[in-house]
């Protein structure tokens, strides 16, 4: 128990579910990494399983089974992790040459993409810590910002289906490098940052939104598929679950802090303006009534109980709130603002505030449309009474 491990005692018939080669293994004591995975499987299939699939897709608890073996060598990565971040510390020689070991593809892309399976305490704790005394070399913080860029879609696909805890992630380490100029400003010029956290956004809030489905999907969370881009920009969006854990427990919240780190940077905020408008209006059309109050005509019932979901749309609302003053913070006013980050290649793609406002108010008018009610006009907004009668939304 002081290590998080437990015995699952499950019932008879997942005896039955083993074959005789590895009960007979089991029961001379001979266990390796087949018979714990034979196990592992007969305890997810018979038991496991059966339980998963009586929730809707969208309510599942993220579970995983480890096998004895596999708990074992976690023990000796956390202390093979101890040793070498003890050997980092040491000196500014052993350091250089451990970042020279570390490399990005084979090393910091697949840990950072199974940081969220990690757990709070372990191997986790130790990555962390050797991963922040690695960080004082400037070249190690580049490639880990590339890392963490080519890993985000994934990571956050798996945050906002309840896998992980934010303060216990590698989420903690983006402030090391998306608050300094030469490190965001060099992953936008490469044309991925800024869209992988837009996406992500959006993403994120999709997860959200009502379905008109629950299907079965055992692989759920397994999927961490790249972000999905909005649908067609003229057909309502769904609107959010407010009872969603992503809403209930702010799982928004990581990648809404990553924006404002990087539109903190000078340039940039024109750059996302030019670049991410299309998915920041998704995720603003995406937010937008999602706490929806009907008219209650002066004849109405009284309203009894208060639901709690205002609680969790105001929550979403301050935190995509607190992105615009950041979004609008253009400096520069002889229009040059940004061009240092524009990609060399196409360096005419910034636009000017002119035609932000005009993509952004064709934005408006695309979602306007699609929010009115079958046959209606945008003539006017209809007073209480009318609204009332008509059961329109506030």
């Amino acid at each position: 128990a002081r290590t998080g491990e437990a015995v699952l005692l499950g019932p008879a018939h997942l005896v039955d579910a083993l074959s005789p080669e590895v009960l007979a293994r089991l029961e001379s004591g001979a266990c390796d990494r087949r018979t714990d995975e034979a196990v592992g499987r007969a305890v997810w299939e018979e038991w496991v399983a059966p339980l998963h699939r009586r929730f809707p897709a969208s309510r599942r608890l993220p579970l995983s089974i480890k096998t004895h073996v596999q708990l074992l060598e976690e023990r000796r990565c956390s202390a093979l992790l101890g040793w070498v971040s003890a050997l980092s510390s040491s000196c500014d020689a052993l350091c250089g040459q451990t970042c020279a070991a570390v490399d990005r593809d084979r090393h910091l892309v697949p840990l950072l993409r199974s940081d969220l399976r990690m757990g709070r305490d372990g191997v986790a704790g130790r990555w962390h810590g050797l991963l922040l005394t690695l960080l004082a070399t400037p070249a190690f913080k580049s490639a880990l910002a590339e890392a963490y860029t080519e890993t985000y879609g994934q990571v956050t696909d798996e945050y906002a289906r309840g896998v992980g805890i934010s303060e216990y992630s590698s989420y903690t380490l983006s402030v090391q490098f998306l608050n300094r100029q030469t490190y965001v400003k060099d992953l936008v010029r490469r044309g991925s940052l800024l869209h992988t956290l837009s996406s992500s956004l959006l993403h994120t809030l999709s997860i959200a939104a009502f379905t008109d489905d629950d299907e079965d999907d055992d692989d759920d969370i397994q999927h961490g598929g790249p972000p999905v881009l909005p649908d067609d920009p003229d057909a309502p969006p769904r609107p959010l679950d407010l009872s969603h854990p992503v809403m209930m427990n702010r799982r928004y919240s990581p990648v809404i802090s990553d924006l404002k780190c990087v539109l903190n940077v000078a340039g940039i905020a024109r750059v996302y303006s030019s670049r991410c408008m299309g998915p920041w209006l998704a995720v603003l059309r995406r937010a937008q009534g999602m706490d929806p109050q009907v008219w209650i005509g002066r004849g109405g019932a009284h309203v009894l109980e208060e639901p709690r979901g205002w609680i969790f749309a105001f929550n979403a609302g301050i935190s995509l709130s607190s992105l615009f003053e950041k979004i609008l913070a253009w400096g520069g006013a002889d229009g040059t603002d940004g061009d240092d980050v524009a990609s060399p290649v196409d360096p005419g793609s910034l636009r000017s505030m002119d035609d932000v406002a005009w993509h952004t108010l064709l934005g408006v008018h695309r979602w306007f449309l699609s929010s009115l009610p079958a046959g209606a006009k945008p003539c006017a907004l209809p007073t209480s009474t009318v609204a009332a009668g008509a059961g329109a939304l506030v």
